[in-house]
């Protein structure tokens, strides 16, 4: 897994490549349950990829003279990231990861 942002490609809060933190949590995890997981997931691995980033979840913010809820906000040098978790949802049967059996 790499750290150093490629030339010109995206990145968050201009440290870390938009490609491995979005690559990462599938690998690690393939199923999500909710927005939430994902959103829990997300925060650790950038920290991991890019410590000097500093994320908070649910920021409060104004738009349009109402307050609203930021899920995430990403600083960093040279850069921030406003990050909005979109989770589509569909029924799904299977298996995924650990096998929890005993």
């Amino acid at each position: 897994m790499t750290t150093t942002p490629p030339p010109g490609g995206p990145t968050v809060a201009g440290r870390a490549p938009l490609s491995a933190v979005l690559d990462e949590p599938a690998r690690r995890r393939p199923v999500f349950h909710s927005e939430t997981g994902l959103q829990h997931s997300f925060a650790p691995l950038l920290r991991e990829l890019a410590p000097e980033v500093r994320s908070g979840p649910e920021v409060p913010r104004r738009h349009n003279g109402r307050m609203e809820r930021l899920d995430l906000l990403c600083l960093g040098s040279p850069g921030r990231t406003a990050i909005e978790f979109k989770y589509p949802t569909r029924r799904w049967t299977g298996t995924a990861g650990c096998d929890f059996s005993f």
